[in-house]
């Protein structure tokens, strides 16, 4: 069991020094913090394009589709792509992971099929 510590016992040096490695593992986990946003953002992003995909858009231009796909997410810049199957759909979800959707009833399914770099 830990004892208490008067932090007046204990040296200036140490004191500035566990002030640091608390101001550093703050700093860490704030950036951590920002980055799950970023994805949760990407994440709920993808979401509403699935939404959009539906049992119509199939064969309505042959065996594809035509669709927007958005390159990056501040600025919305799209280009054009097709999809071949509005069954299952791959995400990138960042860091080099991919999550594979696929179609169930009353939604869509999700399991992770990608590994990072």
């Amino acid at each position: 069991m830990a004892q208490a510590m008067n932090p007046m016992n204990i040296p200036l040096p140490q004191l500035r020094n566990f002030h640091s490695q608390l101001e550093e593992e703050i700093d860490n986990l704030a950036n951590s913090f920002a980055q799950l946003k970023q994805v949760q953002s990407k994440y709920h992003e993808c979401q509403l394009s699935l939404a959009s995909i539906s049992e119509k858009n199939k064969g309505d231009y042959g065996p594809v589709s035509p669709v927007l796909l958005i390159l990056n997410s501040p600025q919305h810049l799209y280009v054009p792509g097709e999809l071949s199957d509005v069954e299952k759909v791959l995400i990138d979800v960042g860091t080099g992971y991919y999550i594979e959707k696929v179609r169930v009833v009353g939604g869509w399914g999700a399991w992770v099929t990608g590994g990072g770099p």
